[in-house]
């Protein structure tokens, strides 16, 4: 279940953070409900990663990296740095979290 709440996490996120992209600033509420997804998100992927079998493990770990997941990660260390002044400078939708990543392959 920790997984899927994962997916879901990076799902909002990355609606945020592409709401975020496409107007180049976060709103000072967009910004309170994106922070915590990220805390959320990492938290279930690690007690994913606790519960789950050797082999649930390895096919997330394969699943989860590669270009798109290095790109997901990049844009929202952007986005957390350049928060309070906007200007990302990076395409809406670009990049994927890594549990939307594991659940597409």
């Amino acid at each position: 279940m920790n997984f899927g709440q994962a997916k879901a996490q990076a799902g909002i996120e990355r609606a945020t953070r592409t709401g975020g992209c496409v107007a180049n600033a976060f709103t000072g509420e967009s910004f309170r409900r994106f922070a915590p997804m990220r805390a959320g998100q990492f938290t279930s992927l690690r007690v994913f990663e606790r519960f789950a079998s050797a082999a649930q493990r390895r096919f997330v770990a394969e699943k989860v990296s590669g270009p798109a997941v290095e790109a997901g990660a990049n844009i929202r260390q952007i986005a957390c740095d350049r928060a309070p002044a906007g200007q990302f400078g990076v395409v809406a939708g670009e990049g994927s979290t890594p549990a939307q990543r594991a659940s597409t392959g």
